[in-house]
């Protein structure tokens, strides 16, 4: 596998901070910190399609987006407020005012949408805000002069995870009540935040000590350590939907570094040129592709991450001949993810251009996974927890028989 650069676009001499995708995969969004705007660009030509302003001389940060693409969400650090944008006419269509000398910085959203979460670097607070009506419903105090930057919360809304900056910690808060349940203390001047899938994982960029921490979220305690090398810088982070990999912005050395969690080495690393200073990054859904967003050089861009995800076939071989109701089409991975949506394509030629036929397991029954004792329904459509090794089966009830083409694709629900 070999990470490449297979597009950029220019944005001019805004810096370009922040950025988050849509579910889609059609469009991503970034923040230009003193742009006063944010830009959104479709990803299958990378051209800027559409821009929302949020004001002159205006500086944004952080961006996430609702799980329906309908609202982006953007912290607005000259003004003190957080910023909902209509993502149909990227028009500002609600703010949500913190007072005077808040500094926002990190958003994120819970997967429901109700409620957005903001980072206070300059009054160290996190705040929550619903989303119904752009009202602050709740605030945690992080300490003096920690300096809270990037948040990500877990899948089940339950809790926050937030990089402090000078006191060098990673603070856990209850949403609940808001209240800090957990500290780990962590490297030098700790900046990007990401979460894995089951939430068992919390992962850290430390920009002062060139490193990247794992945190176990059960004792909140630093469980592995990924080096970078000298003069680095990583700040922006993200992990793919299997939590095999992550991707790292470095801002220092002008790279971006996919390192396998399995082991927390570097496993790859692309180059993006002097003076490029990537600052935030995230993933597909497919994993095929990162976004970075290059504050000095006034740039995004594409680079393909060269992981193949796909399937090896157990049964049959690499064509089927199956009886439907009766044989049943089985493969296996190295890397299946807890809540993985599975979509199996069969076509009558190589190309999938005839014959088409898809089944998605968040509809169609027929998808099985390997407990390892038994085949058992996915009932939801998620990969669940209980599945031992990475078997899953499927059998239609009607649809393939004679010589068929087949391929596999895994997304997160």
């Amino acid at each position: 596998m070999t990470m490449t650069v297979t597009g950029t676009t220019s944005l001019g001499t805004v810096d370009p901070t922040d950025v988050c995708i849509d579910s889609t995969n059609a469009y991503f969004y970034v923040t230009t910190a003193f742009g006063g705007t944010v830009k959104q660009i479709r990803t299958s030509d990378m051209t800027v399609t559409d821009t929302a302003v949020i004001g002159v001389s205006i500086y944004v940060y952080g961006v996430c987006i609702s799980s329906d693409d309908a609202y982006l969400y953007v912290s607005n650090f000259t003004d003190n407020t957080v910023e909902q944008i209509t993502v149909s006419s990227m028009t500002v269509t609600g703010t949500a005012s913190l007072g005077a000398s808040h500094g926002p910085n990190g958003v994120c959203i819970s997967s429901d949408d109700a409620y957005v979460y903001v980072t206070n670097d300059t009054a160290n607070t996190v705040e929550q805000i619903r989303t119904s009506d752009m009202t602050v419903t709740g605030t945690a105090s992080v300490g003096a002069t920690h300096v809270p930057r990037r948040v990500c919360i877990d899948s089940t809304n339950a809790y926050l995870y937030v990089v402090c900056r000078t006191a060098n910690t990673v603070e856990q808060i209850r949403t609940s009540d808001m209240t800090v349940t957990g500290t780990a203390s962590v490297g030098t001047s700790p900046y990007g935040v990401c979460i894995s899938s089951d939430d068992a994982y919390v992962y850290v960029t430390n920009n002062s000590v060139d490193t990247v921490e794992q945190i176990t979220v059960s004792s909140m305690t630093v469980t592995g350590t990924a080096s970078l090398g000298a003069s680095h810088g990583p700040r922006g982070i993200c992990i793919d939907s299997t939590d095999a990999y992550l991707y790292v912005g470095n801002y220092t050395a002008n790279t971006v570094e996919q390192i396998t969690v399995s082991s927390m080495t570097v496993t790859d690393t692309v180059s993006l040129g002097a003076n490029h200073n990537p600052y935030g990054v995230c993933i597909d859904s497919t994993n095929a592709y990162v976004y970075v967003a290059n504050y000095i050089a006034g740039t995004v861009e594409q680079i393909s991450t060269g992981v193949s995800y796909g399937p090896t076939w157990v049964s049959p071989a690499d064509t089927a001949d199956a009886t439907p109701g009766t044989d049943a089409l089985v493969w296996t991975s190295s890397a299946y993810a807890l809540n993985a949506r599975f979509q199996l394509q069969i076509a009558s030629d190589s190309g999938f251009s005839s014959g088409l036929t898809t089944y998605d397991s968040d509809s169609a029954s027929g998808f099985e996974y390997w407990d390892g004792a038994a085949w058992q329904s996915f009932g939801s459509g998620r990969m669940p927890s209980a599945k031992t090794g990475n078997n899953v089966r499927f059998t239609a009830t009607s649809g393939f028989s004679g010589t068929k083409y087949r391929r596999v694709r895994q997304t997160r629900l």
